[in-house]
C-alpha cells in the first residue's frame, strides 16, 4: 500500500513510502517499508524484517496514516515515524527511519499491552521545547477491556511528553458499555485555549449502549484534555438530506486551512451519495463534502408567533456589522441570493424578500466575532410545515472580503 509523502530530498516532487508483505516458500513472511522517488519512480531504500503473524493473520503494519514529519538528524530528508508489531504478537514499536537511506534513527519498545495498536496520530508543533515538532497519538477504547489514551510523544527520541486517560477526564468513559474508536488521523487545529501551545482534532466514534455516533473532540495540546466536543451531523442537510454520513473505506478528513475567511479551518471528506444512487440507478457515486466549525446557530424548530434566535460566529469579522438572510427555499445547486461572488443558496420567496437588509436581521459582532439576532414567526397558517433556512454574512473590517457562516434549519410548528 503507498503512502504520498511529501518531497523527502527536496527536489520539488513528492515521493511515496510503501508497504507489502511477501512469502517464501518455507512459510518466512517479510513485512517491507520502503521509499520510492517521486521523480522517478525508482527504489530508494527499503526497511525488511522477518514476521510470523500470530495465529496466522496479517495484521496490518501500524493502522496509522504515515505523515511528512521533519528531518529529525539534519541531513536535509524528511525523516518518517511508524509503529511496528515485529513479531505479530502486539509486540509494538516505534521506530523513526532515516528519509535518505532508511536506517534506523531511533527505537523504543511500546510499553501498551492492550493488545490493539495506537491509531489517529499527527505531527504537533513542538510541545517539549526541543526546536522540533512532536507527535500525538490515540488509542482506542473497547467495551469493558480499557478506555483508551492519549498521549504526546517527542520526535527526537520517541519519548512520552504526556499521556491521559479520556475515562478520567469524561464520566460516560467510565461505564462499561462505552467503546470509543478512534479514526486513524488527527488534526492539528492551532492553539485553541490560548495556552501557548497548538491543540488537536480528533474524529470519535461513539459507539456507546448501541449507537453509532460521530464526534469531532478537540484535544488540549498542553496535557491531553478535553477541551470540546461537536457532533457530526449524520446526514447531508440541507444540501443533499437524504444522503447519510457513510464511510469510504480508508477514508478520514483532511484539513484544508481557512478556505471561506471565517478564521476557522475547513475539512474535507469523500461519502458516498445514498439519495443520488437511488434516484438515478447509479452503481458508485460519492460527495465531497466541506465540513466546517457550526457558526450560525438556531433551534430545530419554532411555533406560530414565537421568536427565533439566531447565534452567529464568524471570528475573522469582529467588529464587523452582520446580516441574516432566511428564506422557506433551499436551493443546492444554485441559490438566487448572492453576495461577492458566494452562493448562499436561498431560493426566492415571500420570506426571502422580507428578510434581506431587515434591521431585525442585522446587528454588529463583538470584538471575538460573536453576535445573535432574534426575530418573531408571523402567525400565518400556511408556514406550517416549511422549514426556515438561514445565513449569515459579514464583511472583514481589515480588507472588506465577505465571509459567511454556515446555515441553519428550524422547522415552523403549529
Amino acid at each position: 500500500m503507498p503512502y504520498p509523502f511529501g518531497d523527502v530530498e527536496g527536489d520539488g516532487y513528492d515521493d511515496l513510502l510503501f508497504y507489502a508483505v511477501a512469502s517464501e516458500s518455507n512459510g518466512n513472511k517479510y513485512r517491507i517499508l520502503g521509499l520510492v522517488d517521486g521523480a522517478t519512480f525508482a527504489l530508494r531504500w527499503a526497511y525488511y524484517w522477518v514476521w510470523t503473524p500470530m495465529g496466522g493473520l496479517a495484521h496490518p503494519l501500524d493502522q496509522l496514516i504515515p505523515n511528512p514529519h521533519e528531518d529529525l538528524n539534519g541531513d536535509g530528508y524528511l525523516d518518517p515515524i511508524f509503529q511496528i508489531d515485529l513479531t505479530g504478537n502486539y509486540t509494538y514499536e516505534w521506530v523513526a527511519f532515516s528519509g535518505r537511506d532508511g536506517s534506523e534513527l531511533w527505537r523504543i519498545h511500546d510499553r501498551d499491552t492492550r493488545g490493539s495498536p495506537w491509531r489517529a496520530w499527527c505531527p504537533v508543533p513542538d510541545l517539549d521545547g526541543d526546536g522540533l515538532n512532536d507527535f500525538f497519538i490515540a488509542h482506542s477504547s473497547t467495551t469493558g477491556v480499557h478506555l483508551g489514551s492519549f498521549r504526546a510523544m517527542s520526535s527526537a527520541d520517541g519519548s512520552v511528553i504526556w499521556e491521559t486517560f479520556p475515562g478520567l477526564l469524561d464520566p460516560h468513559w467510565n461505564s462499561t458499555t462505552a467503546a470509543y474508536w478512534f479514526l486513524p488521523q488527527a488534526l492539528p487545529v492551532g492553539d485553541l485555549d490560548g495556552d501557548g501551545l497548538c491543540d488537536l482534532a480528533v474524529e470519535a466514534d461513539d459507539a456507546a449502549n448501541g449507537t453509532d455516533r460521530r464526534e469531532i473532540w478537540t484535544i488540549s495540546g498542553a496535557d491531553g484534555s478535553r477541551i470540546g466536543v461537536e457532533q457530526i451531523q449524520t446526514n447531508l442537510a440541507p444540501f443533499y438530506p437524504g444522503d447519510s454520513f457513510d464511510d469510504l473505506p480508508g477514508t478520514f478528513f483532511w484539513p484544508l486551512g481557512d478556505i471561506t475567511g471565517d478564521g476557522l479551518g475547513e475539512y474535507a471528506r469523500p461519502l458516498l451519495a445514498n439519495d443520488f444512487l437511488a434516484q438515478n440507478g447509479i452503481s458508485q457515486a460519492y460527495h465531497m463534502a466541506i465540513y466546517s466549525r457550526q457558526t450560525l446557530a438556531a433551534q430545530s424548530s419554532v411555533r406560530l408567533g414565537h421568536g427565533v434566535t439566531y447565534e452567529v460566529f464568524l471570528p475573522a469579522a469582529g467588529n464587523s456589522p452582520f446580516s441574516v438572510a432566511v428564506s422557506t427555499a433551499f436551493l443546492p445547486e444554485r441559490g438566487d441570493l448572492w453576495c461577492q461572488d458566494y452562493d448562499l443558496h436561498l431560493g426566492r420567496s415571500a420570506v426571502l424578500a422580507a428578510s434581506v437588509g431587515a434591521p431585525a436581521l442585522t446587528g454588529r459582532l463583538d470584538a471575538h466575532g460573536r453576535g445573535s439576532v432574534r426575530v418573531f414567526v408571523p402567525a400565518r397558517p400556511a408556514l406550517i410545515g416549511q422549514r426556515l433556512y438561514a445565513v449569515a454574512g459579514a464583511r472583514r473590517a481589515a480588507d472588506g472580503r465577505f465571509v459567511r457562516t454556515t446555515f441553519s434549519e428550524t422547522e415552523i410548528l403549529p
